[in-house]
């Protein structure tokens, strides 16, 4: 392993990617511990559909591979089990959370878990900016008893094999493109200076010491199109899926009936409390209208000029015009009031 980062350091990628596959080939869990800087180099030189095929077939040899978080261990993974087919005998069904890049992710499958019992269980390879399931794991979790929540992406080949895992019903939370595309600016600039390998997602935005503005600019250039494109492309997917479509400002404004909600489409008891402790730990700020005074008049018509109208008004997202006057309103002297009012006072259900 340490052979191949001194060759990705040295740029030598091709180098990397074969001494990559001749230990994942001996000993596919070294994925789990690395799988960062693994999918990194998979997906410089145009390899993850290798990689997807690999990590599918390693569940015969190891169990619950997919379970794993660090490492391979089968003590953990019995525990796993254990808890999965206690679910089981309470007919849960298969809990799938699809959400959107920066939309309170960790949050809302942090909560559901905790309070519904359920392991967590990975069915794609979780690379960014797009995803691709793993059959052979998305097969497994279609059993049952189990949540799971990639940031999957409604690509053809995605939709086929959730379709061939019978998985034809579930969630799909999305978040105002705007602001989850300020929260992600935010967001690589933290994971870049962390030191920690999580790093390797945002490798193109190696320069963090650039002002606000044009960190912003960069993530837009990279994801605008991309993120905009997820939502569309799972509302064109809704033609042939069961699909619950819930956004990130109604689990800010009223959690309890967020959570409400999933649990009524999945025949599932509502799970207890609220996610007031859970704001801190997860969330920069958990704002929903901070890109309506931080974005540049330029920043939003950019997004503006991607974002229909008949999208924003599917989800209940400020118009274009709205924008405009929110900035104004919010600059010194201005109203103080903001979107925060506004989605308040919007009907929960989309």
């Amino acid at each position: 392993m340490e052979t191949a980062r001194r060759q990705y350091a040295a740029g030598r990628k091709q180098h990397c990617y074969r001494r990559l596959l001749e230990l994942l080939r001996v000993d596919p869990t070294i994925w789990l511990r690395n799988n960062y800087f693994v999918d990194a180099v998979f997906a410089d030189v145009g390899r993850l559909h290798e990689l997807n095929a690999l990590l599918g077939a390693a569940l015969k040899k190891y169990p619950g591979f997919h379970f794993s978080q660090a490492d391979y261990d089968p003590a953990r993974i019995a525990i796993v089990q254990k808890q999965r087919e206690a679910a089981l005998g309470r007919n849960v069904p298969p809990v799938l959370i699809i959400c959107q890049h920066k939309s309170g992710s960790e949050a809302i499958h942090a909560h559901l878990a905790e309070r519904l019992e359920l392991p967590t269980m990975r069915i794609s390879l979780q690379t960014m900016p797009t995803d691709e399931v793993v059959q052979s794991w998305a097969a497994d979790f279609a059993r049952g008893g189990c949540l799971g929540g990639p940031h999957l992406d409604p690509t053809p080949d995605n939709l086929k094999k959730l379709a061939r895992a019978k998985l034809r019903k579930f969630v799909v939370h999305v978040r105002d493109p705007r602001q989850s595309l300020l929260s992600q600016t935010h967001y690589v600039k933290t994971v870049r200076e962390n030191g920690s390998e999580e790093r390797l997602i945002y490798r193109e935005f190696s320069d963090q010491s650039k002002d606000l503005t044009q960190r912003i600019d960069e993530c837009l250039d990279r994801y605008l199109d991309h993120t905009v494109s997820w939502v569309e492309n799972w509302l064109k997917a809704a033609e042939q899926f069961e699909i619950l479509f819930t956004t990130y400002e109604q689990f800010r404004f009223d959690a309890r009936r967020f959570y409400a909600r999933i649990s009524s489409f999945f025949d599932l008891p509502a799970p207890s409390g609220d996610d007031r402790e859970t704001i801190g730990k997860h969330f920069r700020s958990g704002r929903t209208d901070e890109w309506a005074r931080v974005l540049t008049p330029e920043q939003n018509e950019r997004c503006n000029a991607r974002l229909s109208v008949d999208l924003l008004r599917r989800f209940h997202w400020p118009e274009p015009m709205h924008a405009l006057s929110i900035v104004k309103r919010n600059k010194p002297g201005g109203s103080p009031k903001g979107l925060a009012a506004a989605h308040a006072s919007v009907a929960i259900d989309s």
